[in-house]
């Protein structure tokens, strides 16, 4: 079998026919089927030969392969044992290439021999966020990620104020991210029901992030708890108990009382989690 092959939707249909497999929307089998968006996918990645790639969700290896002729190694997760044979067989003339049939959700970056490794994958729609935040929150992140996901997740990943959430705060929190190209729907067989995007996220050196991390966590979730209030009447409802401490803070970070959580900038949150973690320290002592 060959690589070419994958790109060609009767030829696919095939291959699959022939092994007895029908893809499941239980794990968001769309495969994808466009050469130009794959060599987007291995240019945004921007490999070197001293590379350590992570593929997420390699499914039959239409992204494997091509990653693997710029990279020193890729370790290919797939969770479906029903693609393994398949996977193997067109990767099997690339003796860089580690076939994993693992759920990458147990990752641990002790496994690899890498300091350092990039992440690349066409991740499934339903849990694309969960994976995202795996790599991110690891103690040794990856260099970048550069992953295909739902168009509409991407640009709420990439939101800015005042349409920030919790998952592009989460996100930007970590990284850069940045949408490369969207990508229709009708690249993909069997075709979804929505279009995707190509995002590349370049992670942050840690710059003091670390230190505010938990505070910064426990803002967010308690931030956004309800839409509709402001931000300061949800962190006295859901954390600390007293406005007037809240007050306090906000005027040494600098924020006006009366801002909603989706108004604020990165840095501002960064601001409200030091001093609200400064005023914890204080009232410890």
């Amino acid at each position: 079998m060959i690589h070419s092959d994958l790109l060609s939707p009767a030829k696919l249909k095939n291959i699959l026919l022939s092994a007895n497999i029908n893809p499941k929307k239980s794990l968001g089998q769309n495969f994808l089927i466009d050469r130009n968006i794959v060599n987007k996918v291995v240019s945004a990645a921007d490999l070197s030969k001293n590379d350590l790639v992570i593929e997420v969700g390699a499914g039959l290896g239409v992204l494997t392969v091509p990653l693997a002729s710029k990279a020193k190694t890729v370790v290919a997760y797939e969770i479906d044992a029903r693609l393994l044979p398949i996977l193997e067989e067109v990767t099997e003339q690339s003796n860089n290439v580690e076939v994993r049939g693992e759920d990458v959700l147990n990752f641990k970056f002790q496994i690899l021999n890498f300091k350092t490794y990039k992440v690349v994958g066409n991740l499934p729609y339903y849990i694309a966020p969960r994976i995202l935040r795996l790599f991110l929150s690891e103690s040794n992140p990856p260099e970048s990620l550069v992953v295909i996901i739902q168009q509409e997740v991407a640009q709420r990943i990439c939101a800015q104020p005042p349409q920030t959430s919790k998952l592009s705060l989460a996100v930007q929190f970590y990284g850069e991210p940045k949408i490369i190209t969207t990508i229709s729907r009708s690249f993909f067989w069997p075709m979804p029901n929505v279009d995707s995007a190509l995002l590349k996220i370049v992670v942050k050196p840690d710059a003091g992030r670390q230190a505010v991390e938990e505070c910064f966590f426990a803002l967010l979730k308690a931030g956004f708890a309800s839409k509709r209030k402001l931000l300061i009447s949800n962190l006295t409802n859901y954390l600390l108990k007293n406005r007037a401490q809240w007050e306090e803070i906000f005027l040494a970070a600098k924020l006006p009382v009366l801002a909603r959580a989706e108004q604020l900038s990165m840095e501002d949150w960064l601001r409200l989690a030091g001093e609200w973690k400064e005023m914890n320290i204080k009232n410890k002592n």
